[in-house]
């Protein structure tokens, strides 16, 4: 029996990464479509939607108690996203009045599951082999869009449980991931956000890559620019030389995201990540050698089962050599199911604390000084977002995050001047 659900209204709060949030803009274009309208206002919905996220042991505590409290309103909860096959008994328990729980690979399913009346919970965490592009959607960041080029990834890395969520890799159509990118330049969108687990896995299951990919996308016509994700040393290596040359390019923002989580080898190996430190290194100095400035971005698990002072200090002396523009701190957390939360050699709660303060100290140090190297640099920017603390965010082409207060439009490209600098971010001026 399916109810008419056309005219009411649906919210949506999304957690974690960018394929979250297009995941989250998904969900929005497929319900539209069904005739609800969403709304910014909780408790002006009918349907409440939580696009859940499962990477760190912090963040699902932090959604259980959101469902917990979501569990007790006289609203229809939806529960989404990457938690549900994380830690689907957990979800379940503090929701039972959940009316459909759905995974990340499964929400193609929603428009069904949701005309249904039913007074049973409705369930579906299979994971489905189908795109993301091409399909409806409701953009909520303008003149942000995000294209999803892959699901799934290659690795199993010992503490991840992402892999559980995600899947095995499922590589996208390319000349689907063109129209949506052609269309999305079309809408006047001018910041297009390369994403999925590992960009470098791309291409793997269907005899292509990412260079080729993004190569393909630069030919498109208009003044926009492209931020590639995230991706892995291991699968970046064998196109390295192919990928570097094509960050070149005038629409590419200078930016990379490469994840090394230790400076330590034998740690490395235990996570069952599939390089060294030294290749990391290599590949990181390897795009500075061959692209000026470029901002360089890395992921640090402190406090891995069996991480001892000396694999930390490794970790120390990377981090102090390279001298990465943004490091991205976790202390290590089981997650549910993991090769990781078996292991015996836990660290101390106060050590892992200790670590991540003192590697957190010397990372602000490093960006601090990175960032004053910008002082008095002129030029274009693209005005991408509005600033938490008020003003607009202002990027440039290596993806620099200015903060100005005038009075700018979104999606225009202004001239700026850096006047001023912290480790986080800078602040500028409208100049001409």
């Amino acid at each position: 029996m399916t109810a008419d659900i056309r005219g009411k209204k649906f919210y949506i709060e999304t957690y974690g990464c960018a394929f979250n949030q297009a995941d989250s803009e998904i969900i929005a274009g497929q319900l539209t479509n069904l005739g609800l309208t969403e709304t910014s206002i909780i408790n002006d919905a009918d349907f409440v939607i939580i696009n859940t996220c499962g990477v760190k042991e912090v963040t699902e505590s932090k959604i259980i108690h959101r469902l917990s409290r979501l569990n007790k309103m006289n609203k229809k909860l939806i529960i989404a996203g990457c938690l549900p096959r994380i830690n689907f008994e957990r979800v379940k328990r503090s929701a039972p009045n959940a009316q459909i729980i759905i995974g990340p690979r499964s929400i193609s399913e929603l428009k069904t599951l949701i005309s249904k009346q039913s007074e049973e919970q409705l369930v579906s965490i299979k994971i489905h082999k189908e795109s993301k592009v091409g399909v409806s959607r409701v953009i909520h960041r303008f003149p942000t869009y995000i294209v999803p080029i892959n699901e799934g990834c290659l690795g199993n890395c010992a503490y991840c449980a992402v892999k559980f969520a995600r899947g095995s890799l499922h590589s996208f159509d390319p000349n689907e991931i063109y129209a949506e990118v052609y269309k999305a330049i079309q809408q006047e969108y001018k910041d297009i956000w390369i994403t999925s687990q590992d960009c470098a896995s791309y291409g793997y299951d269907i005899n292509t890559n990412l260079a080729k990919l993004i190569e393909k996308l630069t030919e498109i016509n208009g003044i926009y620019r492209m931020r590639i994700g995230m991706f892995n040393v291991d699968t970046a290596l064998p196109f390295i030389n192919e990928l570097i040359e094509v960050f070149k390019h005038e629409k590419i923002y200078k930016f990379v995201h490469i994840p090394v989580q230790s400076g330590s080898n034998r740690i490395l190996k235990a996570m069952l990540r599939k390089y060294t430190s030294e290749k990391w290194l290599e590949i990181a100095q390897r795009f500075r050698t061959h692209i000026n400035n470029i901002t360089i971005s890395t992921d640090i698990i402190v406090g891995f089962p069996g991480e001892t002072e000396e694999d930390f200090e490794q970790t120390i002396k990377l981090i102090e050599k390279i001298k990465p523009d943004i490091t991205n701190i976790s202390k290590y957390g089981d997650r549910p199911k993991t090769l990781a939360s078996k292991m015996k050699n836990k660290v101390e709660t106060s050590i892992k604390k200790r670590r991540s303060t003192e590697l957190s100290r010397i990372v602000k140090e490093i960006t601090l000084q990175n960032n004053e190297k910008w002082i008095d640099w002129v030029g274009m920017g693209l005005v991408a977002e509005i600033a938490p603390k008020g003003g607009y965010v202002i990027r440039n082409d290596w993806y620099k995050n200015i903060i100005v207060h005038d009075s700018l439009h979104l999606g225009s490209f202004v001239k700026v001047r850096i006047t001023d600098a912290t480790p986080t971010y800078l602040v500028g001026k409208i100049t001409k």
